[in-house]
């Protein structure tokens, strides 16, 4: 879907494509990291987890570009991870586990890599050429991995239901490309360590869309959890203009 956006002629870049070629195979290595915490640890604790890439988000800038950052940005950070903390239920956390939470730590820092890159990309490049051509490597990984991994061990079985099919088309186009895609384009206006503090609001929006769709009542840990995640992006905004350390 995303290459019918994008002129044709643009669309065979082969320099672009050598300059994903990392950056893709990264996408891939965290989405597979990611999921392991999940299904080592819960999904509170990936979550928690993988939200620390901010954190890395500022310190690679720092030690490769020298970017000072406002106390207001490392604030800001700390109360997305408090938040979320707060968010997710006691249950989630109790069932952390070491490789859960290394691999989703190592999740984060994967995707702090591949924020930072693509800041650099998107001055250059379309965002939505540079999206397509990371998910096309990913996918080719994700199936050199599910083939390694699953079919030549002869334990690999797959049935699908047609709304199974059409749930993962949704999520694979709109919640995974196109949402990347605005991603990365935002870093073209704003600074990698700024998004991927705004980027952390996904769990506000998850409970949101919980409450719209299937009637979920709030609990006081999501209603105080959303609210220092809000007030943490908004303060994450505010930290543009403020004076770096």
């Amino acid at each position: 879907m995303i290459n019918l956006i994008i002129k044709a002629d643009k669309i065979l870049d082969k320099n672009l494509l050598f300059k994903t070629f990392f950056p893709g195979w990264t996408l891939a290595l965290h989405w597979y990291f990611f999921f392991l915490s999940v299904k080592t640890s819960s999904v509170a604790i990936a979550l928690i987890t993988y939200s620390t890439f901010p954190i890395f988000v500022m310190l690679i800038k720092r030690i490769l570009y020298q970017t000072a950052y406002s106390r207001l940005a490392f604030l800001s950070i700390l109360l997305v991870i408090t938040g979320i903390v707060i968010l997710v239920s006691k249950s989630g956390i109790e069932k952390a586990t070491l490789e859960g939470v290394t691999t989703g730590v190592f999740s984060g820092f994967l995707f702090a890599i591949l924020a930072v890159i693509n800041e650099k990309l998107v001055q250059i490049y379309n965002s939505m050429l540079i999206t397509f051509y990371e998910n096309l490597q990913a996918f080719i990984l994700s199936l050199i991995f599910g083939f390694l991994l699953f079919y030549s061990g002869g334990n690999f079985s797959l049935s699908l239901s047609l709304p199974d099919i059409l749930l993962i088309i949704f999520l694979g186009v709109f919640c995974t490309a196109v949402a990347h895609a605005l991603f990365v384009f935002s870093m073209k206006k704003v600074d990698s360590a700024i998004a991927s503090i705004i980027a952390c609001m996904e769990p506000v929006y998850g409970i949101a869309f919980s409450i719209v769709l299937i009637g979920k009542m709030l609990t006081w840990n999501e209603i105080a959890g959303g609210i220092i995640i809000i007030s943490a992006a908004v303060m994450a905004v505010k930290s543009i203009n403020s004076k770096p350390t």
